[in-house]
């Protein structure tokens, strides 16, 4: 667990510290975009990336997510960075990374900046595939936001529709069927 930078167990105090010094860099962002663009110069983005990967604690989860919201809204300079960070995080084996990843993509995604920028239509195509690849998840929060953020790359960017049915439709084609059990009924 050299990698990992904080403790998989809620309540201890190396995980309170962490989400103290998210909640820190997060106000610090809040001040401004020259405040912004200076914590990702300094690599906060791929920090918070690790942390997040690594915490199965979804409060921490919550906090990389909003520090991540906060970086990518009004800093266009940093807006590609902080999409991609999050795009990688999509790939996670950690379900609360996962899901946290998707929220903060579709609210970015949402944003008027993003529609704005000029590697928009890229960005959203890039997200596909990590979307889809999430719909097989074995964890149904991760398969939701799955849902949600494929609903959101077909509706703000329709250039963006059928290659989502082209990447859904070999999974309903060949669907894996669970071995039934039956159950007796003992009333």
């Amino acid at each position: 667990d050299a990698e990992c930078p904080i403790p998989r167990m809620f309540g201890s105090p190396l995980t309170e510290l962490c989400r103290a010094a998210l909640e820190i860099l997060r106000l610090v962002a809040c001040v401004g975009r020259p405040q912004k663009e200076l914590l990702c110069e300094c690599g906060v983005l791929q920090e918070v990336s690790t942390v997040m990967k690594c915490a199965f604690n979804s409060v921490i989860g919550h906090d990389g997510r909003s520090l991540l919201l906060e970086l990518g809204s009004g800093n266009p300079r940093f807006e590609d960075e902080v999409l991609y960070t999050v795009l990688q995080m999509l790939y996670s084996i950690n379900p609360v990374c996962q899901r946290m990843a998707a929220q903060t993509s579709r609210a970015l995604m949402s944003s008027l900046s993003f529609h704005a920028s000029q590697g928009a239509h890229n960005a959203a195509m890039s997200f596909v595939p990590a979307a889809v690849n999430m719909t097989q998840s074995v964890d149904l929060q991760v398969q939701y936001e799955s849902a949600e953020l494929l609903t959101v790359l077909a509706q703000d960017c329709p250039a963006t529709l059928p290659m989502v049915v082209s990447s859904l439709l070999p999974l309903i084609k060949n669907p894996v069927i669970a071995p039934y059990n039956h159950v007796q009924d003992m009333g």
